[in-house]
């Protein structure tokens, strides 16, 4: 199941979980962008990972920790896409 974990910097604890992670189950935490410490993106699927990864976009100017992990699909004989690497660039996330 997925889950999305965050905290800011005056200690507000975030969580996300027991559904879809999608743009509208993210809203809440667009408020803290600025204020964000640390976020954990867990057991996305890669729907759910290229949501989080577009949610990345904005300036996270306190963010020190960020942890994502993609689920593995079932080894079902497909070919299955390799999420992109996450661009973090200093000028958005200093700390």
């Amino acid at each position: 199941m997925p889950s999305i974990h965050a905290e800011t910097t005056d200690g507000v604890s975030l969580d996300v979980s027991g559904c879809p992670i999608s743009a509208l189950t993210l809203d809440p935490l667009r408020h803290y962008t600025g204020q964000l410490r640390d976020l954990a993106a867990t057991s996305l699927s890669l729907k759910e990972f290229d949501t989080v990864q577009a949610f990345l976009k904005a300036t996270m100017p306190r963010l020190e920790q960020l942890r994502v992990s993609v689920d593995n699909p079932a080894d079902d004989g497909q070919t299955h896409q390799v999420p992109e690497p996450i661009d973090l660039p200093p000028t958005r996330f200093p700390a």
